[in-house]
């Protein structure tokens, strides 16, 4: 390993599925958790003006519930494995992503396959984050 290496050479594995996507995998043996995520190269930069905040609105109800989950569930199941799960915007990407213990992997996946493919976006969701986030701005203004 060099000086200022982070990683050991060849423990990060880098791999291209036939589908364009790039994956990449750096496994460390001596923790029993595993994170893992899903970045999309589009973020906050490619909102028109008028439409400024809907991405982060959107990434926002992602997480609120996913594939057979509603918010509720999806809460549940993550909070009974100690699991955290997420989703966030910035300028330049999107990221779902998640982290729990090794064991929980499949479920882990599972999760960020659904927000990923399968967002609920369900009509109270989007309007209770769409309250919370005009909330937000109001007291930024205070």
């Amino acid at each position: 390993m060099h000086a200022n290496a982070i990683v050991a050479e060849g423990a990060l594995i880098k791999r291209t599925l036939p589908n364009g996507l790039r994956v990449m995998l750096l496994a460390d043996h001596s923790r029993p958790m595993v994170s893992m995520g899903l970045a999309v190269r589009r973020g906050a930069a490619i909102e028109p003006v008028e439409k400024a905040g809907v991405g982060a609105l959107c990434t926002e109800v992602m997480q609120r519930g996913a594939g057979d989950r509603d918010a509720l569930a999806m809460a549940d199941a993550a909070d009974a494995l100690g699991a955290s799960v997420g989703v966030d915007i910035n300028f330049d990407s999107v990221r779902i992503s998640t982290s729990g213990l090794a064991r929980d992997g499949d479920i882990l996946l599972e999760f960020v396959r659904d927000m990923a493919r399968n967002p609920r976006f369900d009509e109270a969701e989007i309007e209770k984050a769409r309250s919370e986030q005009l909330a937000g701005l109001s007291s930024s203004l205070d």
